[in-house]
């Protein structure tokens, strides 16, 4: 059956047309604009007067508007561009780009220019310093809208990436791959920095009086001096100058003079030492003590 057979076939009820020697679903009346479904990917093309709208997947007929959406994307009297072979684009994001105090329970919502096949784990990519946060999914095709919800709370001033890759593709019958795009946020850092680790460690005995003290905190500080850093015998105080390494993490101690011999040494680090967020919170007042030699 030739071409022109075949489209006669679309004025009647749904019927089966023939274009060549391939059978495809033809659309009836009263969408005489569309016919043909279609895939460029594949042998057969549309009926003369008709091109195959590679965003509908259907052939549409040369003359209709440029707003007629054909059943296998929309209904017929729902307005619209029709797209052409361009792929899915992200239009909005929430958090957008580069914001800073995002709540830390937040969700992450990415709008999408066209209906997408509902992304997931495997194409909506939220990591935090290279791992892969836990979380669910949902979509919604009205606006085409997908949403990442975290599973407990993110961790506080943080940088979270997103990914969002080409493996999302349009709804439909040609499922062109989204443009690939990436944004990052940070989360409000309300977490106080705490002390990790010591050395010498809490309760340790026969501690060289040649010691210095080191101490750990969980990310970088401020304002460790020794005045907030003080190590005493006692009630008397040991002088010494405190250093930081270059992460502002570790901090070290080192007495101007042997540490007293058999005696317990106690070591305070106060809440004028805080992190560097813009928040600039305290670290809860901490104190341990060893025994030397």
């Amino acid at each position: 059956m030739g071409r022109i057979a075949g489209a006669l076939l679309c004025l009647g009820v749904l019927a089966l047309c023939v274009v060549g020697t391939t059978n495809v679903s033809c659309y009836s009346p009263p969408t005489p604009s569309c016919g043909f479904q279609c895939n460029a990917a594949n042998s057969f093309q549309c009926p003369a007067d008709y091109t195959c709208s590679r965003a509908d997947g259907v052939c549409k007929l040369n003359s209709a508007p440029s707003s007629t959406r054909c059943p296998s994307d929309a209904p017929p009297d729902v307005p619209g561009l029709d797209g052409n072979a361009t792929s899915p684009t992200v239009t909005m994001t929430t958090p957008a780009e580069n914001t800073v105090n995002v709540p830390r329970s937040g969700s992450i919502v990415v709008q999408f220019s066209r209906d997408v096949v509902p992304p997931d784990a495997t194409n909506f990519l939220v990591t935090d310093n290279g791992v892969e946060q836990p979380g669910t999914y949902s979509y919604d095709p009205a606006t085409f809208t997908a949403t990442f919800f975290r599973t407990g709370a993110f961790e506080g001033g943080h940088v979270i990436l997103v990914r969002l890759t080409s493996n999302i593709v349009l709804a439909g019958a040609l499922m062109s791959p989204l443009v690939p795009y990436t944004f990052t946020f940070m989360t409000f850092d309300d977490e106080p920095p705490t002390l990790v680790s010591s050395t010498p460690l809490d309760t340790a005995t026969m501690v060289p009086v040649g010691s210095s003290i080191v101490v750990v905190f969980s990310e970088p500080v401020m304002g460790v001096d020794t005045t907030s850093f003080t190590v005493a015998q006692g009630a008397t105080g040991i002088a010494g100058t405190v250093n930081a390494n270059v992460d502002q993490e570790t901090y070290t101690f080192t007495p101007s003079a042997a540490l007293p011999a058999a005696s317990v040494i106690t070591i305070t680090v106060s809440a004028a030492i805080k992190d560097l967020s813009a928040q600039a919170n305290p670290l809860a007042p901490t104190t341990f003590s060893f025994t030397t030699q």
